[in-house]
């Protein structure tokens, strides 16, 4: 990716809106690497809601937490129909 733009958002609605429209909009495979936190999880959630493509989804969060947290990354998103969940 070359082209690199920085978009202002009022809020943090608005920023997760921009991003997964913008995601949902390319017309090529779309891979999320999966992040803790908020933000990272409500952008995650609204592409995969809105996506009428497959979405490649990469577990790649920088901390550790136990394998019963709620905050672990295996959990952010729930499998579809066919979709193998690893735990």
């Amino acid at each position: 990716m070359t082209d690199v733009r920085v978009q202002e958002c009022d809020d943090p609605l608005a920023l997760v809106e921009h991003v997964a429209s913008s995601a949902c909009s390319l017309p090529s495979d779309v891979h999320i690497a999966l992040t803790g936190g908020r933000a990272g999880t409500a952008i995650t959630s609204e592409i995969v809601r809105q996506r009428t493509t497959p979405v490649q989804l990469w577990f790649s969060d920088e901390r550790f937490v136990p394998s019963h947290s709620a905050e672990r990354n295996d959990h952010v998103v729930s499998p579809g129909p066919g979709i193998p969940h690893f735990v």
